[in-house]
């Protein structure tokens, strides 16, 4: 996803900074050297929690977005592009995708192609 540095918010260890996308304006901690304010880079977003139906995925809006909520909860809005039985799967904002894990469920509520909504406490921007 490409990004621009909007703000560097902490420095190392904990690098946070703000940053916008097309889809929004969010904070994640970079892990990389530090980056130079009003740059864009092409980073790779992790999430690192596993991710529970119904809790953290929900039935999302037919949009792409990245965004934070009032407990500064990072929210990522788009199309769940592929889930496999293990948990894994993969959003899609764009032309982007970023891949997390899930709960497993005997049957999961989503079908692949819908739009889901994924609420999480931090991610990760690796540059690419």
């Amino acid at each position: 996803m490409n990004i621009k540095i909007e703000k560097i918010i902490s420095t190392p260890p904990s690098l946070l900074v703000a940053f916008s996308t097309n889809y929004g304006n969010a904070i994640g901690t970079w892990e990389g050297e530090m980056p130079i304010l009003d740059s864009n880079y092409d980073v790779e977003i992790d999430i690192d929690n596993v991710l529970l139906w119904g809790k953290e995925i929900i039935n999302g809006k037919k949009s792409f977005n990245v965004s934070m909520n009032s407990k500064n909860e990072i929210i990522l809005n788009g199309i769940l592009d592929s889930l496999d039985e293990d948990g894994y799967a993969v959003l899609r904002l764009g032309s982007s995708i970023t891949a997390f894990m899930t709960n497993i469920e005997k049957v999961f509520p989503f079908e692949v192609g819908s739009y889901i909504e994924l609420t999480v406490p931090n991610i990760s921007l690796f540059p690419v």
